[in-house]
């Protein structure tokens, strides 16, 4: 190949070399310039991006700045030395300082010169410590010289320059509540301490906090030596540990209470405190623990015992005296039982005219000198709160119409004019005690009669309705008698207390019958007024409340007639009596009436003829030698095993007590002496044949202590049976309860209230398991058997009684 051809080859690869670099060049130029483009694109987007998101942040900025702003907070910053950089519109207002003199201004010029340091020295230490955030409360002083308090966050900013950002909020509000409180905390702290009130506070496990000042003053230890000590064993003795332990208990259920306490002092004395406890709680709501507040109370304590000492005084003489006065109405009524008696036996014989006013005579006086008696024992059981009325069915008009009788005789014989006025109606009852309400008119009638000489005596009797079944009813007694002097008006009503100027009328008389007289109208729930004048008259006027009930129909006349006598024929009784008068008085009475009877003189004596032969009815003295009534009842019933045969109790003792005591014997009834021969028959045939028909009774009841109560008043009666019913049955469902709980002085609290109406209600076998419930000192599951056995003979007497009375 020539050198030309190889030249014009070369010089056509060069061309095309360039040609093609020419090529790439245009391309990759191309390129370059797409690539440009693009660039200048996103450029153009980025600057548009950026000017939205400056926009976006210039909004919010203001948003934020608007809030700060006008945020209710307080917002501030400060650099590290406490120049404020920024304030917003709340801390100008709050505080009243313009913006151009906070701007630039030191925090500290704002705080009370007390604070300052302490501010100072907390922000330097969270600066230091580089600490992001604290809370402090701060004191500021504002334009107008106030002081507000700011409870303040500080956040801590570190960048070129460190600032703190702070958010405070206006806490003076409360400030002054925690102000108040502890004001109010100190002065009700300081009224204890200055009571001599010790506070004690003991936590969960009853171990001591804090003994106050007072406490401490009081036990003679300090606060340091009792911290961290169980209180229990500190103070109280071994027995009185395990009750303050349930206390402690009770506190930490919630519960408050107050109690007295002997506690030991560290000298190792001893004092009363009254204790008011109550718990204290955490910030959860739970109990942490308890508070005590303790009162010293020895000297009350030391008074206490004083006046038991002398209750026991005064009850020695209270019962010495009610002593006194039993044996004193024993020995009277004893020989006065046999003057009465034996000159009513004389009174049956032949006399003349003289003799029969002599016997007159002397029966007269033994009942004068019986009524002083009755009214010397009234008396005591007014006294003593111990007055019983028995409530009964009573005819109040026949009663007033009686009692008009009655005086109109002595009136005429004076010359006197007696008038009855009243709106009762015939056939009307009342319930009420009309032997009591008897005695008051007959006292306050007698005493008008007796103390008028001339002119009238009014009685007048007034009603008014009070509820649909009780009328009140007004008593007046008015007469034209010699009055009673204006000074003695306030002492009428006193003990043995009578007018001073009573000479005048020549009557006698005791003085007691108007205390005894007010005594009963006030048991009854009246008030005895008087109002007098000298010369012109006294008006006595009393008034109580009285439910009204229909009155049963009377047939009986009243008077014991030869039938009823011939009841009595055959019957065998023995008659225990230590009195020879006594005995040939009874003897005397009875032979008449056909009666066989045996004399015994002593309880012992009694048992003997008891167990030899079998009587129908026993009169049994109860004060006697060798064994008395009360002694020889409670053998016959328990070794003779003798529940059915009646013993009647014949005692001169009429002071209150002596009636529970022959019931609770077991005897049947009460005879007190001196009785009469109508009262001695009565009381035969109410028992005449009770053994036979206790024979043929239900096997759980018996109703002679209820005959006895009621006295054949047959409505009182079933009345009395429906309400041993209801509360019987009342009283079963609580003995269930008690029993199911093993609650042995419930049961025995059920059987003492059951005890006496049971007694005159159901058979001695049902007693004898009430009183074995009520009394026996047996083992837990002895005392649940035997209240179920109670229950059971109790739903057994119910039962009969439903069958008997028709329930």
């Amino acid at each position: 190949m020539s050198e030309i051809e190889r030249l014009r080859r070369k010089l056509a690869r060069e061309k095309a070399a360039r040609k093609e670099a020419e090529s790439i060049l245009e391309r990759k130029a191309l390129e370059l310039y797409e690539a440009n483009q693009e660039l200048i694109a996103v450029r153009d987007r980025q600057s548009l991006e950026l000017k939205k998101r400056i926009a976006e942040i210039k909004s919010k900025e203001r948003v934020y700045r608007n809030i700060v702003q006008n945020a209710s907070d307080l917002i501030y910053t400060c650099d590290v030395q406490g120049n404020i950089l920024y304030a917003n519109n709340t801390m100008i207002t709050q505080s009243g300082y313009s913006k151009e003199k906070l701007i630039g201004s030191n925090v500290r010029n704002y705080i009370p010169d007390k604070y300052k340091d302490k501010i100072h020295n907390f922000y330097r230490f969270q600066f230091e410590q580089k600490i992001e955030s604290t809370y402090i409360e701060i004191p500021v002083l504002t334009a107008n010289g106030e002081t507000i308090w700011l409870g303040q966050t500080a956040d801590l900013a570190i960048g070129n320059e460190a600032t703190f950002n702070v958010l405070a909020r206006d806490i003076s509000d409360r400030k002054r509540v925690e102000k108040s409180l502890m004001i109010s905390e100190e002065k009700y702290r300081s009224i204890i301490e200055n009571m001599e009130l010790g506070l004690l506070e003991v936590d969960r496990e009853g171990m001591i906090v804090k003994a106050y000042p007072k406490f401490c003053k009081l036990t003679g230890y300090s606060n340091d030596e009792l911290k961290g000590k169980d209180s229990v064993k500190v103070f109280l003795t071994e027995e009185a540990r395990e009750k303050m332990r349930k206390v402690n208990d009770s506190r930490l259920n919630g519960e408050s209470g107050v109690y007295e306490l002997r506690i030991r002092r560290k000298d190792g004395t001893y004092c009363w405190v009254m204790i008011s406890g109550a718990p204290y709680y955490n910030e959860k709501g739970q109990v942490a623990g308890s508070i005590g507040i303790h009162l010293d109370i020895s000297l009350r304590k030391e008074m206490e015992e004083e006046l038991i000492e002398a209750k026991k005084t005064a009850e020695s003489s209270l019962i010495a005296k009610d002593t006194f006065l039993a044996n004193i109405s024993h020995e009277i009524r004893t020989p006065l039982n046999a003057i009465i008696g034996i000159s009513e036996l004389m009174l049956r014989s032949s006399l003349n005219d003289e003799q029969r006013n002599y016997l007159e005579t002397i029966i007269s006086s033994g009942d004068n000198l019986l009524q002083l008696i009755n009214e010397i024992l009234d008396l005591s059981k007014i006294q003593f709160g111990k007055l019983k009325l028995r409530e009964e069915s009573v005819d109040l008009l026949k009663i007033m119409e009686h009692i008009h009788r009655s005086f109109q005789v002595i009136g005429s014989q004076k010359g006197l004019k007696l008038d009855f006025e009243h709106d009762l109606e015939e056939n009307q009852g009342y319930f009420l005690d009309g032997t009591r309400l008897k005695e008051v008119l007959f006292n306050l009638v007698g005493n008008a009669v007796k103390f008028t000489e001339k002119g009238s005596v009014g009685i007048s009797v007034w009603r008014s309705r009070l509820h649909d079944d009780v009328d009140v009813i007004s008593f007046t007694i008015k007469d034209t008698g010699i009055g009673i002097p204006e000074e003695d008006l306030e002492g009428i009503f006193g003990t043995f207390e009578q007018a001073s100027n009573t000479h005048e009328s020549g009557a006698k008389g005791t003085g007691l019958g108007l205390s005894i007289t007010r005594g009963i109208i006030e048991s009854m729930g009246g008030e005895l007024q008087v109002s007098s004048k000298i010369g012109m008259g006294s008006t006595f006027s009393f008034a109580f409340p009285l439910r009204r009930t229909t009155l049963l129909k009377d047939e009986s006349s009243g008077e014991i007639d030869q039938n009823d006598v011939s009841r009595l024929k055959g019957t065998r009784i023995l008659v225990v009596e230590d009195a020879k008068v006594n005995r040939f008085l009874i003897r005397n009475i009875m032979e008449p009436w056909g009666v066989s009877m045996r004399e015994a003189v002593n309880g012992a004596e009694a048992i003997e003829k008891i167990q030899e032969e079998s009587f129908d009815i026993v009169l049994m003295d109860v004060r006697m030698p060798v064994l008395d009534g009360i002694q020889a009842t409670k053998k016959i019933r328990t070794e003779l095993n003798l529940s059915e045969i009646p013993i009647i109790a014949l005692t001169a003792n009429a002071i209150h007590g002596e009636k529970e005591k022959c019931f609770d014997a077991g005897m049947n009834d009460y005879l007190t002496k001196p009785y009469t021969q109508k009262d001695l028959l009565a009381k035969l045939l109410q028992y005449a044949g009770t053994k036979a028909n206790n024979d043929n009774a239900a096997g759980h009841i018996n109703l002679e202590g209820l005959n006895t109560l009621t006295q054949g008043n047959e409505d009182m009666k079933l009345r009395m049976v429906q309400l041993f019913i209801d509360e019987t049955e009342k009283y079963i469902e609580q003995l269930h309860t008690a029993i199911a709980e093993s609650d042995l002085e419930r049961m025995q609290d059920i059987a003492h209230a059951l005890k006496a109406s049971v007694a005159h209600i159901c058979s001695k076998e049902v007693l004898t398991s009430v009183r074995s419930v009520e009394l026996d000192k047996v083992a837990q599951e002895e005392k649940i058997q035997a209240g179920k056995a109670m229950i059971n003979l109790l739903e057994k007497s119910i039962n009969e009684l439903r069958v008997e009375f028709s329930f």
